[in-house]
């Protein structure tokens, strides 16, 4: 098969180029820009389940730590599969099940529950499971059916929505500290042990992404964006306008009380 795009992945330097050029584009997901080494990652990554670059960088990102992909960008890959015969999905609100049909395997059947998030605190963890519980479901049904059932196509990658509901992760302290020795020569120097800081991520959430920024501020600049395309619509009725505002303000209330307090910073100072 013929590829489409214009990179020669097969070759590094004809990469690293490519990903250095396209790395401040505005076409680039955010959480890539302006980071021409994750892009490369990225599209090996991809490369090695069968993804053309551009494929890579939109469906691929890491999320606390974990390379991950959205759950229609999995089932697809799994789609293109030869054994892949047929895939079967049923749900609500309270629980979802997943059947995944492999050529000459038996069916693999996975279900998610509404009380095993609970039990795992993911509904408190995140607006959007409150929001959409119905598409978290499908989304943990489907991304643990596809995973059992075709590991060699999906080659290590999680559903981007699991992903996210993964804690982050903490960065371990591993500077020395001072040994007996140094302890026993006044004369030696003391090793500083640095508090390291841990920075957490911010999300942006709508109906159908969500989103991971490296801070708040940059998180809170889309949702103003969004805001203001909303009210600006020429397309929508003032209560659809509102209906969507609302929906917006309930997925983000983290950001909803940062805007807040930064308007009362500005109005006080």
């Amino acid at each position: 098969m013929t590829s489409k795009s214009l990179v020669d992945t097969n070759n590094l330097e004809s990469a690293l180029v490519f990903c250095e050029r396209i790395a401040n584009t505005s076409l680039v997901p955010q959480n890539f820009r302006n980071k021409p080494n994750d892009i490369l990652v990225a599209i090996q990554m991809g490369k090695e389940v069968g993804l053309e670059a551009m494929q890579s960088l939109q469906s691929i990102s890491v999320i606390n730590g974990k390379p991950s992909m959205y759950g229609d960008s999995l089932l697809a890959l799994c789609r293109k599969h030869p054994d892949f015969e047929d895939m079967i999905e049923e749900g609500d609100d309270k629980s979802a099940t997943c059947t995944i049909k492999r050529r000459g395997q038996t069916p693999v059947v996975k279900t998610f529950t509404i009380q095993q998030a609970q039990r795992a605190g993911l509904t408190s963890r995140s607006p959007v499971w409150k929001a959409y519980p119905e598409r978290m479901l499908q989304m943990r049904a489907r991304g643990f059916a596809l995973r059992d059932a075709f590991p060699d196509a999906l080659g290590g990658l999680i559903a981007h929505e699991e992903a996210m509901d993964y804690p982050p992760q903490k960065e371990k302290d591993i500077t020395p500290v001072q040994t007996l020795d140094q302890l026993a020569d006044k004369t030696a120097e003391p090793v500083v042990k640095e508090e390291k800081q841990i920075e957490y991520k911010t999300t942006f959430s709508t109906n159908d992404t969500c989103t991971e920024y490296d801070t708040t501020e940059a998180a809170s600049k889309i949702y103003i964006k969004y805001e203001k395309m909303i009210k600006d619509s020429d397309k929508l009725s003032v209560e659809e306008k509102q209906k969507k505002l609302d929906s917006l303000s309930t997925l983000n209330p983290s950001l909803v009380q940062y805007l807040k307090t930064k308007h009362a910073q500005r109005v006080y100072a």
